[in-house]
């Protein structure tokens, strides 16, 4: 951790006209600053430009970009690069507007999405799936009632593009003597379910049992060129690589299968084996093979802040995802949650603490660094995947799954300053918008919430 790892910082500053009827942006301009560190070593600049505009309309925005050099370690690219960034920075701009003007932040997002949107629809039906008003009036409530524990809710539409960049292959063989097939691909399997997918649509593609495909483990020897893994798009590229080797496997096949239609599986592979057909096919897929898309998802988080230590609990988490037409739900369930509890650990626990006088990193194991633990999670989570939808740009009309959801951690920091406000209120402060950033530690989260120590008396 102390060499490689963790997050590139970054610094926005934005200025906002807007319509005060109903929140529409007129003019934005906003100047973000990315540290870079000791070296220019891998900018998230263009990640960043891609995802700004999220759900909204931006013909009247103007985004500025920037690199800055520090004398800390410079760090690299980790799970949605700059997309979070991006897509944090604009939510809270929504989040800022919606303050000053007075309006609701849904109908401020609203007004500022494009004309025709899926957002558009998506957005009031989910308010009414997860009872957000009915939730909100509980928590106001409960505020009321209660002085050391505050709640907080919050709603973020996303829309996470996807697009294709580099390469990777897919190598399939089959078996004569029992008809099985191996497949090797370009990207390794990190827990993400690549293997899981790729061997799906390789029998879906061949018309076979799943119990007779083996993806092998990741080479370079079989995938000696392949791209870096990320971008949400490796699965996608490598099951593409996989279903055209095993069309072109098919092409080959087809002649002995329409000579012995009633024949099994197996029996075919041994003719074709005896013919000295080639059984083995390879495909790499390239940028131009596949369209790029946009997932769509949408967040409510509920949580509870302890005022007298400033821990903070997540009660309840909804989120709806477009998974196209889902290739495998758990798994993409179980991506779902784990990149959003991962963003739970960016914006509350995982703080870098740097040695101003050497820029080395300070807090580097598990005593001083804190990632989400069993007891950090969600108490109630909710992962719902969006139905009838179907992704024509998608292998077999799928969406990936592997990034998106760690861009809807930021609705965790919208419900926290929901919660904050109400504690500043019951401490006596005035109202006012409060800048928060990620890594909002326990200690933060009690220096915002004005308690001070004359308020524990007891009468």
């Amino acid at each position: 951790m102390q060499a490689i790892g963790k997050r590139i910082g970054g610094h926005c500053e934005y200025e906002v006209d807007v319509r005060p009827a109903d929140g529409r942006i007129v003019r934005l301009s906003n100047t973000y600053h990315e540290d870079l560190g000791a070296s220019q070593y891998e900018a998230m600049t263009m990640l960043f430009r891609e995802a700004f505009r999220n759900c909204y309309s931006d013909d009247s925005w103007r985004l500025r970009l920037r690199g800055v050099l520090s004398d800390s370690p410079s760090t690299t690219w980790l799970r949605s690069p700059g997309t979070a960034e991006s897509i944090a920075t604009i939510e809270t701009i929504m989040e800022h507007v919606a303050y000053v003007i007075g309006l609701s932040p849904q109908t401020v997002r609203l007004a500022n999405m494009e004309p025709g949107s899926s957002m558009a629809t998506l957005m009031p039906t989910f308010y009414e799936q997860v009872d957000f008003k009915v939730r909100k009036v509980a928590v106001d409530r409960h505020n009321e009632t209660n002085r050391w524990k505050k709640r907080g809710i919050a709603i973020v539409p996303m829309g996470h593009p996807i697009r294709y960049f580099g390469g990777m292959n897919a190598w399939v063989s089959i078996y004569h003597v029992d008809g099985s097939v191996a497949v090797t691909i370009g990207a390794p399997e990190i827990g993400q379910g690549v293997n899981t997918k790729v061997a799906q649509v390789v029998a879906h593609t061949l018309g076979i049992p799943l119990a007779l495909v083996k993806v092998k483990p990741h080479t370079s020897n079989g995938s000696p060129n392949a791209f870096i893994e990320g971008g949400s798009i490796s699965t996608d590229l490598v099951a593409y690589s996989a279903r055209r080797a095993c069309e072109t496997l098919l092409e080959r096949i087809r002649p002995v299968r329409d000579d012995n239609r009633t024949a099994p599986w197996e029996a075919i592979v041994q003719t074709c084996y005896q013919r000295r057909i080639d059984l083995s096919a390879s495909y790499n897929a390239k940028r131009a093979d596949l369209r790029g898309y946009t997932v769509w998802a949408l967040c409510a988080v509920e949580l509870e802040v302890d005022v007298l230590t400033g821990q903070v609990q997540p009660i309840r988490v909804d989120i709806l995802e477009d998974t196209g037409e889902s290739m495998n739900p758990l798994l993409d369930i179980g991506q779902i949650e784990g990149a959003f509890v991962m963003a739970l650990g960016y914006h509350l626990l995982e703080e870098l603490r740097y040695d101003r006088g050497t820029g080395a990193l300070t807090n580097f194991r598990t005593w001083n660094y804190k990632p989400p633990s069993a007891r950090d999670i969600p108490q109630d989570m909710r992962v719902r995947l969006l139905q009838k939808s179907s992704n024509q740009a998608g292998v077999l009309r799928s969406k990936a799954t592997g990034e998106p959801a760690y861009n809807l951690g930021i609705t965790v920091q919208f419900a926290l300053r929901y919660a904050i406000a109400a504690a500043r209120r019951d401490a006596g402060l005035p109202s006012e918008w409060l800048e928060l950033a990620t890594s909002l530690t326990p200690e933060k989260v009690l220096a915002l919430t004005g308690t001070t120590i004359d308020q524990f008396v007891l009468h």
